[in-house]
């Protein structure tokens, strides 16, 4: 299903089809995922944009696909290929317990409560990624604290893809 990103007032937006999921009100919009048949509604009476590829994470030469609640379980099922290096851990090792880099991509535009939420577990912010995401230095307690507190779409080891998809 499509993401959105609807420009509509508090008011306005009661006027939305109930068949919508909401994923975060903004001041001046909502995100939210709808049907092609919903998204097609909601433009005929608001000034929307899909953003639904505004999701997609760049490593390198590796793309991956954002991580959706329709994909999300069957992906966590699933191990990342392991890396070409002989000295790589196999897909699907544990990390150890020490602090890691982390990238948490959020469920949209980011806003500064969040980041201070992450501030707050003890991460400490990297660098932006852009599309809705940071780098986190962060232990793995930090990161269990810090996806629930944060409107984290997405957490995993910088590179991993337990989260994603490759595209």
């Amino acid at each position: 299903m499509p993401i959105l990103k609807v420009y509509a007032t508090k008011e306005e937006r009661a006027s939305l089809p109930p068949s919508v999921k909401l994923i975060e009100p903004y001041d001046a919009f909502v995100v939210l995922e709808a049907t092609p048949a919903a998204a097609a509604a909601i433009a005929r009476k608001f000034p929307l944009e899909d953003i639904s590829d505004q999701y997609g994470l760049q490593f390198g030469d590796r793309a991956l696909r954002p991580a959706t609640s329709s994909n999300l379980k069957a992906v966590a099922k699933k191990s990342s290929a392991p890396a070409k290096s002989s000295a790589s851990k196999k897909a699907g090792d544990k990390l150890d317990a020490g602090p890691h880099h982390y990238v948490v991509q959020f469920v949209g535009p980011i806003k500064q409560s969040w980041l201070a939420q992450l501030r707050k577990t003890g991460a400490k912010l990297r660098e932006p990624m852009g599309n809705f995401a940071w780098v986190v230095w962060a232990r793995q307690a930090m990161k269990a604290i810090g996806k629930p507190m944060c409107a984290a779409r997405s957490c995993s080891p910088r590179g991993g893809s337990c989260n994603a998809t490759p595209s």
